[in-house]
């Protein structure tokens, strides 16, 4: 069974991943971003261009429902703190 809500954060500066429009973003206001795929592209990486990243199969599946933005300092520190 689901719960109600899956949450996910993303440290800022890595929004290459995903486009969000603010800080606290819904379903419906983010999508995945193809930044990272036209870079790979310029640069030959087949594989990157041609396999689906993990971020585009959580978000086709549904996950999560809503993206927080944090700084680099937040993710970091939180980071640290979980590997304690």
């Amino acid at each position: 069974m689901r719960p109600e809500l899956i949450f996910d954060v993303v440290p800022e500066r890595s929004e290459q991943f995903l486009a969000l429009k603010k800080t606290e973003s819904n379903r419906d206001e983010f999508h995945v971003s193809d930044h990272k795929r036209k870079i790979a592209d310029a640069m030959g990486l087949k594989k990157w261009v041609a396999e689906r990243s993990i971020i585009e199969q959580l978000v086709d599946a549904g996950y999560p429902d809503k993206f927080f933005l944090v700084t680099a300092q937040e993710a970091r520190d939180m980071a640290n703190r979980a590997s304690r």
